[in-house]
């Protein structure tokens, strides 16, 4: 599963020539307590979306983000910036 969506992932970079959003790293996990795939982004946006088909529920987290970072730059703010090492302190908490 992991590897379609790097490869997903990849053709999305691809052909959107690094929108805003691919800055985010994404993730799509199942979740056992609610037998579905949960999309969040971590340090910034929460789980945020769920389905039963991985790709879509990926698909459905890159419009969030979108929409997110729409809602900052109409009210004249950049949407937050997450460094690798909040990333990786996210992680091993």
């Amino acid at each position: 599963m992991r590897s379609k969506l790097t490869k997903l992932h990849n053709q999305l970079t691809e052909s959107n020539k690094m929108k805003d959003r691919n800055r985010y790293l994404k993730i799509v996990e199942w979740s056992e307590e609610d037998q579905c795939y949960v999309g969040s982004v971590p340090g910034w946006i929460g789980a945020c979306c769920h389905g039963d088909d991985e790709e879509k529920v990926y698909h459905q987290l890159c419009r969030i983000i979108d929409e997110w970072i729409e809602i900052y730059k109409k009210d004249g703010k950049q949407a937050p910036l997450l460094s690798t090492m909040q990333i990786a302190i996210f992680f091993t908490i």
